[in-house]
């Protein structure tokens, strides 16, 4: 295990790691002509960094998977490789690229490498029953995999800003390092959800409109950069010319989650890094995240994240200098 190559703080995988611990969590299988990768139960999650080199390029074969996976290139670039396509998918540093299930692709280094931070999932790791990955049409119905639905066009990519790509690979190295501190535990699932609900409302073309409501795609973004302050219900719902029974309602539909629970997390998120990147006071900390109650701040960070705000700096403490705010909202 390293530190992560662009924040210098998280502990990741290196190539090494990566392929040592594949055969832990992954099964390679053979059914007639199909070659398939499938993640080994109980694990329904695994997110890794992992550096391709163009050597590797000889090494990769087309295979299938049976879990959703979301790919963030950190650095270098490459391609995709479909077998179905006959024009390989370029990719380049600071895309995010949704693969589905049975896709039948792997990936190629150019001449300076590939370097990816990845989650392969299966739908339980956010609540959502794995019949999905039967009936793929079925991810159309469910907001945060609508970026996985099959289309003839090939897998969704996506480029955000440099500055909300950061962030992303901000808790996406977090999610990766507590994986292998505790590879069932709490944090990796909700920090998956984070990433999803970051991005959902923000990719063009997301499939299949019928199945988002605007005003609750809104309400996202909106709580992404003002989870700081106070937000009730009634306010929220008012904000978008909503009742708040019917806000209330479609909001659950979207996320999940009620809207407290959707800004706990938000809330949790930033306390975290500003546990790691800050000196500041955890009663500070608990204001600048939103909650009026350092004790209340507690409960609810060591329930999300199975530790206490002081165990969280604890554990990372003494690391670098801080750097520049970022949240979910970038």
């Amino acid at each position: 295990m390293g530190l992560d190559p662009l924040f210098h703080r998280f502990r990741v995988t290196d190539r090494g790691d990566s392929e040592r611990l594949f055969p832990h969590y992954f099964l390679r299988e053979t059914a007639g002509n199909e070659k398939w990768i499938r993640l080994r139960p109980p694990f329904s999650l695994y997110p890794v960094y992992y550096p391709l080199r163009p050597a590797d390029a000889a090494r990769h074969r087309y295979h299938r998977r049976d879990f959703y996976q979301v790919v963030f290139v950190v650095g270098g670039s490459g391609s995709l490789a479909m077998r179905r396509e006959p024009k390989h998918r370029a990719l380049s540093t600071g895309e995010v690229l949704f693969l589905e299930p049975l896709l039948d692709a792997h990936f190629l280094p150019g001449a300076r490498g590939l370097r990816m931070a990845s989650y392969s999932f299966r739908p339980s790791a956010l609540g959502y029953p794995d019949e999905i990955l039967r009936e793929r049409r079925l991810a159309e119905a469910y907001p945060l995999l609508q970026a996985f639905a099959p289309r003839e066009t090939g897998p969704v990519a996506f480029r955000p800003s440099p500055s909300g790509f950061s962030t992303l690979l901000f808790h996406a190295f977090h999610g990766l390092e507590e994986f292998h501190r505790d590879p069932f535990g709490a944090v990796p699932p909700l920090i998956l959800r984070l990433l999803l609900e970051w991005l959902a409302p923000r990719l063009p073309g997301n499939p299949s409109p019928k199945n988002r409501d605007s005003a609750v795609a809104g309400a996202r973004i909106y709580l992404n950069e003002h989870f700081r302050e106070r937000q009730s219900l009634a306010s929220l719902s008012a904000r978008f010319r909503l009742s708040p029974t019917y806000f209330s309602r479609r909001f659950n539909e979207e996320t999940g989650v009620g809207l407290q629970a959707f800004l706990n997390r938000l809330r949790v998120a930033e306390a975290r890094r500003l546990l790691v990147e800050t000196r500041l006071p955890i009663h500070r900390i608990a204001g600048e995240v939103g909650y009026g109650s350092v004790g209340h701040f507690n409960a609810v960070f060591r329930d999300l994240m199975g530790r206490t705000p002081g165990a969280c700096r604890a554990g990372r403490g003494g690391r670098g200098a801080a750097r520049p705010h970022q949240s979910m909202g970038a």
